[in-house]
């Protein structure tokens, strides 16, 4: 009898803690995207610790949670991940940089591995769900709230967050620029969350919009702009291909692809010819994309044309021959780090194949998206939004493979879409 007593003690003691490392591992992912403002250090703690928490939502269904990824792997778009996979691979292997590469590659796989971890533990866990909502909500005011009192009333604010001086509010804005990139995805999953949560917190939601606005025009960040535009874009194209027919769908996603391939062959076939030299000149207008970035990105898809298959390795954009020598009739270098487009940035690291591959998995993932919208779930919406936003965005901003940029996307994407697939699965 005692024994079952402490038995029971112990088992209940154990849920118990099990039950609060969930919601404290969905309180830390919930303000981690918010909380950028303090610094990727801040960011990077807490991922981790929502991770470290997120083992107590793992373990107890461990095997479950290993069926949902071994499902997952199976899937269409698993088996095109792990060609994805193959093609970073052999591009890390066959590196300038083997080491870095290498490294870079396991980040990546790492990075994508707990974005499923992160969906499958959200599928199954809705009270840990609505209370990362509720956590990215608050927190994305605390966030907007330090910007406007750190920048117009005390500038020691960020000074302290980011242990570094600032002079005055033009310079808080500088340090904000990167995090005016996430604002617009951000809103997009604060509008899903309120909308989810409702009565105050769809308030919130709503009212965050303008709030977004106002910090991505304070910062000056124009792939925000681009990131609205293609989260737009693709809220409009789930709601129409969510209203055709299986045949006009395929019809109408071959037409979208063609002209998608279309107009980026446009826009490189314009792009100044290598060697630059002083008489050179651009074609398309430099209020579209400036000098310096057209100039990048000629470069390095004249060195991805040397290496087609597999590329010059993970992370080497900025280490290509000839990347450090600087431009004829400007002060800066070819490619300072990297080419600030994820098209051409996995052309030139990874080959062609990995951009065929990546595409191959954008499809699947949209048409995975486009199938939950049938049902008129909000989630499946929000993570196409979000989608479309980060592929719009990483058009011309950050390194497609820099690990923060990747968390935002994949912590953004799992939380809609596992909110979509749990009611699929529910009806």
């Amino acid at each position: 009898m005692l024994l079952s007593r402490v038995m029971h003690g112990s088992n209940q003691t154990y849920h118990s803690v099990t039950l609060w490392a969930q919601r404290a591992s969905a309180l830390f992912f919930g303000a981690s995207i918010p909380l950028l403002i303090g610094g990727r250090g801040l960011f990077f703690a807490l991922i981790g610790l929502g991770g470290l928490f997120g083992l107590a939502t793992i373990l107890p269904r461990v095997k479950q949670t290993a069926a949902d990824l071994g499902r997952s792997a199976c899937s269409f778009t698993g088996i095109a991940f792990a060609l994805l996979y193959v093609c970073w691979a052999i591009a890390a292997l066959q590196t300038i940089d083997l080491q870095g590469s290498s490294l870079l590659f396991g980040l990546v796989v790492g990075v994508l591995l707990l974005g499923c971890l992160l969906h499958a533990g959200f599928a199954n866990d809705p009270n840990g769900r609505e209370l990362a909502m509720r956590s990215m909500i608050v927190m994305a005011w605390v966030a907007a709230l330090t910007i406007f009192v750190g920048a117009f009333i005390w500038l020691d604010i960020f000074e302290t967050l980011r242990q570094q001086p600032v002079d005055n509010k033009d310079g808080v804005f500088l340090i904000l620029k990167p995090y005016g990139a996430v604002v617009p995805i951000l809103s997009i999953v604060i509008l899903w969350a309120g909308w989810r949560l409702g009565r105050l917190w769809c308030t919130a939601a709503v009212a965050y919009l303008p709030v977004g606005f106002m910090i991505v025009y304070l910062v000056e960040n124009k792939s925000a702009v681009l990131a609205y535009l293609g989260a737009g874009i693709a809220t409009v194209l789930c709601w129409w291909f969510a209203r055709l027919s299986s045949r006009e769908a395929w019809v109408a996603g071959i037409v979208l692809v063609a002209s998608i391939i279309l107009s980026l062959i446009l826009v490189f076939s314009n792009l100044p010819e290598m060697p630059y030299t002083m008489s050179s000149h651009q074609t398309l207008p430099t209020w579209m994309v400036d000098a310096h970035r057209q100039i990048i990105w000629s470069f390095v898809l004249d060195a991805a044309d040397e290496r087609p298959w597999f590329g010059w390795g993970l992370g080497t954009s900025g280490r290509l021959p000839g990347a450090k020598e600087v431009i004829p009739g400007l002060t800066v270098e070819y490619v300072p780090s990297h080419p600030h487009n994820w098209v051409i940035q996995v052309a030139a690291e990874s080959g062609w194949s990995a951009v065929g591959a990546m595409a191959l998995v954008i499809v699947l993932i949209a048409r995975r998206i486009i199938l939950l919208q049938n049902r008129r779930h909000p989630g499946a919406m929000a993570a196409g939004s979000v989608l479309g936003a980060f592929l719009a965005s990483s058009l011309v901003n950050f390194s497609f493979f820099a690990a923060w940029w990747l968390l935002i996307f994949v912590l953004a994407m799992a939380l809609p879409l596992s909110d979509a697939e749990s009611a699929r699965s529910a009806s």
